[in-house]
């Protein structure tokens, strides 16, 4: 285990010992917390999307990459209005990749299918666990809203049950193959199965929003702004880590912001729409550019460590 999955590891341990403690926080308090380790955390492993895509194609427009990237979210926008449950089922299998994505960044033959069947796969396993730990909360939260309402039928306990079966038997296969093409080792492939077995504790016994937002900033978003440290170190001369928070500040500002005044709207009940659903659309439309973008982040750099 290196040393970046030790400290993540510590810091969900330590956090998952406090559980009757965090348990017992009102509501609105969990909410408060979580949006503020999202926004600060969260939001910043993406602000820089535009650099890294930069730094990886020679003919590089800003024009273009604009246009692609906000027209993915308006056509996606589109999909949420007209076709609501196949755009939450779109969203949650996305995510379940793109989770796994940076999971597994590092290993050899980051792009060929078995790796993408991996990410996807470990990712639908975290994502089923995180539902099916917290089903009641999760139907409870879709019922509120009069427009996914309809689409709670989707939390079904056996189907989630399924999933998880399903996806953990084809994450550990998958695991065993690529350690039998020796692209990770041993202590490799315990160290997955110590991980997942962590988060999946940790959604078992933490509630849904807090359980979710430790996963999301430390072992999503702080793995990738590491990662994206590395990247830049290589491609910019004399980088430094005052460099690297001056690239992430201009568009995390303008992120929090507007996701300041969105928490703000929700809260004041100005326009017609449930907060899950909002929630839900504004995560989704800045994930799926984000997931291509790093997928070809990944594609031209992934570190090569030795086997562990």
């Amino acid at each position: 285990m290196n040393k970046r999955n030790i400290i993540f590891t510590c810091i969900s341990i330590i956090l998952l010992s406090f559980f009757p403690w965090i348990n017992s926080l009102h509501s609105d308090m969990q909410v408060n917390l979580s949006i503020i380790c999202i926004l600060f955390l969260g939001i910043p492993h993406g602000a820089i999307d535009h650099i890294l895509y930069e730094k990886q194609e020679k003919r590089f427009s800003t024009l273009r990459f604009n246009t692609i990237y906000l027209g993915l979210m308006a056509v996606y926008l589109v999909f949420w209005i007209l076709f609501p449950t196949p755009s939450l089922i779109a969203f949650l299998i996305l995510s379940s990749y793109h989770f796994g994505q940076s999971q597994f960044s590092d290993l050899p033959n980051s792009t060929d299918a078995s790796h993408n069947f991996l990410a996807l796969s470990w990712g639908m396993v975290l994502l089923s666990g995180l539902v099916l730990f917290n089903l009641s909360e999760v139907v409870q939260l879709f019922e509120e809203s009069e427009t996914l309402a309809s689409s709670s039928f989707i939390f079904q306990h056996d189907v989630f049950l399924l999933i998880f079966v399903l996806s953990l038997s084809l994450t550990v296969l998958l695991l065993l193959f690529h350690l039998k093409k020796k692209r990770i080792g041993v202590k490799r492939l315990f160290t997955e199965v110590f991980i997942l077995s962590l988060l999946l504790a940790i959604f078992y016994f933490l509630p849904l929003l807090i359980a979710f937002t430790i996963y999301f900033t430390i072992w999503h978003s702080c793995r990738v702004l590491y990662e994206e440290y590395e990247f830049l170190a290589q491609k910019i001369a004399d980088f430094s880590f005052q460099k690297f928070i001056k690239l992430l500040f201009p568009y995390s500002a303008i992120s929090i912001c507007f996701s300041i005044v969105g928490i703000m709207v929700l809260r004041s009940d100005v326009i017609g729409i449930s907060n899950i659903l909002l929630i839900l659309i504004f995560l989704s439309i800045l994930t799926l550019p984000h997931t291509f973008v790093i997928y070809l982040f990944y594609k031209s750099f992934y570190k090569k460590e030795e086997l562990t």
